[in-house]
């Protein structure tokens, strides 16, 4: 089950090519209300992060399924505003700061 959840954040929903994907393991959301719980020690987890701009909604979808653990495929448009690059950027800024303290625990 690699596609776990799918958080559409595009705003021209319609448009399925070009767009800007981004994948995390889906344990990082287990904190979010209502969200169902996985494995954050899950041996399968080879990143925490990874973004693909300018491809389709189809190869983004096929390259999120290739991932072993569960993903969430997060979907941007491929030129984002200001808005959309800043909050990107906080979501990469909030993922190498919990990689961090999940590194430091394990030592």
């Amino acid at each position: 089950m690699p596609i776990a959840n799918i958080v559409d954040r595009r705003k021209r929903q319609y448009r399925s090519c070009p767009i800007t994907a981004a994948i995390e393991p889906s344990c990082v959301d287990n904190d979010m209300p209502f969200a169902d719980q996985y494995d954050i020690n899950e041996e399968d987890i080879t990143t925490w992060f990874e973004e693909r701009p300018n491809m389709s909604l189809y190869l983004a979808i096929n390259w999120a399924n290739k991932f072993k653990c569960p993903v969430t495929l997060y979907i941007y448009d491929f030129d984002l505003d200001e808005e959309q690059q800043a909050e990107l950027e906080q979501t990469m800024k909030e993922f190498n700061e919990e990689l961090e303290r999940l590194t430091a625990n394990d030592t």
